[in-house]
This record gives C-alpha cells, sequence and structure tokens, in this order.
C-alpha cells in the first residue's frame, strides 16, 4: 500500500525546523471518533435487473500529530489521519446469475489547520480553520460471478483485482480546550467540522468528529 508521506513530512520537517531553537515543537497522536452518519446504501431496478449497494466507513480514525507555537496564541497543525472503508454492490438478473463488487480500501488524510487560544491557564479554549488533503491507495476489489444455468459443477467466479487511487480534499472548523499536564504533557479534546469537496467513498461529504490529542 502507498503511504502519501511525502507531503505531510515536508510539512511537518519545516515546523520542526522553524522551532527547534525555542522549543515550541509539540509531538503526539490524535484519535478520532465519526459523529455523522458512517453508513450509505441505495437500491434500483431497471432494465430486467436489480442493483443493491452499500457503503461503510470505520468511524475511528488515528494517527500521529504534530503542532508549532506561533507569536499572538496562534497554533499549526499537522499529521497524518488512517480511516478504513468498503462499498459492495450487487446486481442481479434473475434467480440464477448474479454478479457482487466488493471493494475494500484505506484513507489517508492530511490536516493543516491554523488555531487560536485564550486565555493563560492550564484550560485553554480554541478556535481554528484550515484544509485537508486525502489519499485512497488502489482498493483492493473482489468480483463475485455466480451462474447457475452454467455447466455442472457449479462454482462461482472470482476475480482480484485493483481501482484506480483517488484524491480529494476540504475544509476544516474547530474547536476545543487545550489542557497543559504535567512534563509538557497535553491534552486536546476538540469536534472538528470537515467539508469534503468529492464524496468519492464516503458517505457523506459533511463530517464531524470528535478528536482527542495527546501531545509531548
Amino acid at each position: 500500500m502507498k503511504i502519501p508521506t511525502r507531503p505531510a513530512f515536508a510539512v511537518l520537517f519545516a515546523m520542526a525546523a522553524a522551532t527547534a531553537q525555542e522549543n515550541r515543537f509539540y509531538f503526539g497522536v490524535k484519535s478520532g471518533l465519526l459523529l455523522t452518519g458512517n453508513r450509505e446504501s441505495a437500491f434500483r431496478a431497471g432494465r430486467g435487473a436489480t442493483f443493491d449497494s452499500r457503503l461503510g466507513q470505520n468511524r475511528f480514525s488515528i494517527g500521529p500529530s504534530a503542532e508549532v507555537a506561533l507569536p499572538g496564541r496562534l497554533r499549526l497543525e499537522s499529521g497524518f489521519l488512517y480511516r478504513r472503508f468498503w462499498r459492495s454492490e450487487t446486481v442481479s438478473t434473475g434467480p440464477a446469475f448474479w454478479q457482487t463488487e466488493l471493494i475494500r480500501g484505506s484513507r489517508w488524510e492530511v490536516p493543516l489547520v491554523l488555531s487560536r487560544g485564550w486565555g493563560a491557564r492550564r484550560v485553554r479554549p480554541f478556535l481554528g480553520a484550515g484544509g485537508v488533503w486525502s489519499h485512497v491507495p488502489s482498493p483492493e476489489t473482489i468480483v463475485t460471478i455466480y451462474n447457475e444455468l452454467g455447466p455442472p459443477s457449479f462454482s462461482p467466479a472470482v476475480i482480484r483485482t485493483r481501482r484506480a487511487s483517488d484524491n480529494t480534499g476540504g475544509v476544516i472548523v474547530t474547536g476545543g480546550l487545550r489542557l497543559r499536564g504535567p512534563a509538557r504533557l497535553r491534552l486536546t479534546p476538540e469536534i472538528r467540522f470537515t467539508r469534503w469537496t468529492s464524496g468519492q467513498w464516503l458517505a457523506s461529504r459533511n463530517h464531524v468528529d470528535l478528536f482527542l490529542g495527546i501531545g509531548f
């Protein structure tokens, strides 16, 4: 599986190099829970066939994150988020012939968010906005063809292949709290809204996620 490391690593390296002397660089991990719908289904009939399609996304995402403290209580955040998805479609032309297609893949999301905090205590609210780039490496596709009108010793034909990779983007609006703990420990619960420019491999173009970040 090809992982889109270059864009994010370039951002993270630039953030680290710019702030290494000031000790204002934080690295950690972030996990999220999708609060909006993660399932989509459709059924239609026409021209002597029926089509039943379903799509599902894993509600959980996880990945490394990095953050730079900037002047004016601003912060710049980037990282990776990983999430799985699947899609199935069944086409039937009668009781003796039908075909199923199962697609399984993963999404790599690279956000870049600028946020501003308020307050000087250990609990600091913040608001932010930015963009996100998403890459779907070539998803695995399994096509199974059933034909009971074929020769004796019937068995389904199975074809394995891969779909083309896909890229899309979106805009982010977020808000939450920064909790300062001992030894530079940072906890960051937040609510994030993402509007995707394309609905490919998504149950909805509008995502609301609850995130928890842990950084040092």
